[in-house]
Order: C-alpha cells, then structure tokens, then sequence
C-alpha cells in the first residue's frame, strides 16, 4: 500500500486535485443570468481507494465589482506524512466589459522540504505587469517564457469564467491558464444534467468535463495532464449543485488512478473551528 499511494500522494492525487479545483471549483454562477453573486466557505474531504488524502478549502466573495477567491489543498493522513503537501491559491478579479478579468494572483506551495511563492498583478487590459516567483526564498525564474504569458488567465480567475460557460449553457469554453510554472489549456464540455446521490439523497446536478492540455513547463507522469497530439485519458467532472452552482462532487480520471472530492461543510461566518478549522498547517 504504501508504494501505491507515494506516487499518488506526490504525483496525481496532490497535482491533479489542484489542477482540478483551480480549474472548476469557486462555488458562484457569475453570469448576467445569476441575481447575486454566491459568497461561501466550503470543504471537502478528498478521498482514494478508500481512503481519506486530503482536504479542500474553496471561499469567494464579492468586494463591489471584484470577485475574490482562495483555493488551498492539503494532504492528510499517510499522503501528508509522504509529501506534507499544502497549496493556496488567492486572487481578486474583476467584470470589465462582460468580461472576467484578473487582478492579482498569488500561491503558497509548501512542502516538508522547500516553499514556492508566487505573487502576479495584471492591468486593466489583463495582461501580466509584474510577475515574482521565490523558491525557498530565493527569486526564481518560471520555465515558462514570458512571450507564452499573454493573454492567460490564473487559476481562480478562470474558475470565475468557467462559472459563466455553466451558468450560460454555452456548451464549452477552453481556458488558458498560467500558475507562474505551468502554462496549460483547460478544454470544457458542459456534459448537461445527471442525477447522482450524495449522502443517501438523489441530486440532480450540471456536470462539466475538464480536460487539461500541457503548454508549457509539464513532465511525463505529472497528474490529469494530456500532451498535445495525444487522445485524453485524464480528465476531472465536477458536478454542480442546482440553483447556487455549488460544485458538490468532483472527480479525477487518470491511468489507474481516480480520486475524488465531496462537498462536507459551508463554514461561511462560523467560528474556524472542528470541521470548519483553517487547513492549512
């Protein structure tokens, strides 16, 4: 057992979990058809072969015309004593001529050997205007080259535009997407509507396919990716809650590895304590 979950607990689980929820995961339907913007604090339990990995954090509120999120993964159990892996993701984004814009981005990667910062702030027109990568707190170059970070969005952001192509039934969307040491596209299918059941209940939920295509700065092996040219084998579905557009289930398809994420709580304005206490370490 223990040399089965290594490489899921550092390779696919804590990777594509991320990629997955930095994809698809900030619970807010942010289209002209949606009365208000959703605020909420979930967690979520991520779980394979039975076995409980790691916990998810997704907030997002709304500041006026600006949307902020956070996003923070952590391994749990065997997987945490492997890698004692805890990532974060937080930025602010704005609605600029229908348009979901991002303003600033940032992400915490700390492990039981080395921290990664990250720190990205855009202009009016969403292009990067600073960029700040720092790894054990050294300034550091991202392998991806500057001529590739044009018109790419950060993670949150695209969450925040994903929730557009869901809520206005558009069918798809692919997102372009820039971490500060990845660079890949997120190709979305809007799979319709599937019943599933959730804690003994039947759930009719929206259910979007994520397929994610490697740009730029990708190894062989690294979790959910698909190369160009290549048939995808990976992928993550999300299924939202009807109404607030809650992702309630999430799940990871790669090789032999599947995991998959259950919505346990919404800790927005209770005290971060028991099953609402701060994940990261």
């Amino acid at each position: 057992m223990p040399s089965l979950l290594a490489p899921l607990a550092r390779r696919r689980l804590l990777k594509s979990s991320t990629l997955a929820l930095a994809a698809a995961c900030l619970p807010a339907p942010l289209s002209a058809q949606a009365a208000e913007f959703s605020e909420g604090d979930f967690r979520y339990a991520v779980q394979a072969y039975g076995l409980t990995v790691g916990a998810l954090r997704l907030q997002n509120l709304r500041r006026g015309d600006h949307f902020e999120g956070r996003i923070v993964a952590r391994a749990d159990g065997l997987a945490a004593i492997l890698s004692g892996n805890t990532t974060s993701y937080s930025a602010i984004a704005a609605r600029v001529g229908g348009v979901i814009r991002p303003v600033s981005f940032k992400s915490v990667q700390s492990k039981s050997d080395r921290q990664r910062l990250i720190d990205i702030s855009y202009g009016s027109d969403g292009q990067i205007t600073s960029f700040r990568y720092r790894n054990n707190g050294r300034d550091a170059t991202s392998d991806v080259p500057r001529t590739a970070w044009t018109n790419t969005i950060d993670p949150v952001t695209a969450s925040f535009r994903l929730r557009d192509t869901m809520a206005a039934g558009r069918g798809g969307a692919t997102l372009p997407i820039f971490d500060g040491r990845k660079l890949y596209d997120t190709d979305v299918t809007d799979e319709g509507s599937t019943d599933i059941e959730i804690a003994g209940q039947k759930v009719t939920t929206r259910v979007a396919k994520l397929v994610f295509i490697a740009k730029a700065g990708f190894e062989r092996g690294d979790g959910l990716i698909t190369f160009p040219g290549e048939t995808p084998t990976q992928y993550a579905r999300i299924h939202f809650r009807p109404g607030d557009m809650a992702p309630i289930l999430m799940t990871t398809v790669g090789d032999a590895t599947q995991a998959s994420a259950s919505l346990q709580n919404d800790c927005l304005g209770k005290p971060q304590t028991g099953a609402c206490a701060n994940i990261e370490r």
